[in-house]
C-alpha cells in the first residue's frame, strides 16, 4: 500500500468499499476518491476541468458519523455540481470528545 488504497467488494447493499490508509485524513481522502470512482466510473477517463477548491466544514460526535457526513457531502456535490473529488487534501481533521 502506498499512502492508501480502496477496492469495491461484493455486498448485499448498494455498495461496499474497503479503504485503507496510513492516517485518518488520508482515509477520508481515499474514501472520497472511491465514492467519486463509483459515481463517475473509471476516473482515468474522467476529463478534469480546472482544479477548484471546495471548503467543507463538518462536525459529528464521532469519526464514523464524520466519515458518513463527509461521504454524503461528496455525494451531494457530485450530483449538484457534477464534480468528482479526485485529489482531495484534508487540511484539518480532529476528533473532539466530550464537552
Amino acid at each position: 500500500m502506498m499512502d492508501g488504497s480502496f477496492s469495491f467488494e461484493e455486498h448485499t447493499a448498494d455498495i461496499s468499499i474497503r479503504v485503507e490508509a496510513q492516517s485518518l485524513p488520508l482515509l477520508f481522502a481515499y474514501a472520497g476518491r472511491a465514492l467519486s470512482t463509483y459515481i463517475f466510473g473509471d476516473l482515468h477517463n474522467f476529463e478534469a476541468g480546472m482544479p477548484s477548491r471546495h471548503e467543507m466544514n463538518l462536525s459529528a460526535p464521532d469519526r464514523e458519523l464524520l466519515l458518513f457526513d463527509w461521504l454524503m457531502e461528496i455525494l451531494y456535490r457530485a450530483n449538484v455540481m457534477h464534480k468528482a473529488f479526485l485529489d482531495t487534501t484534508i487540511h484539518e481533521l480532529s476528533i473532539v470528545t466530550g464537552k
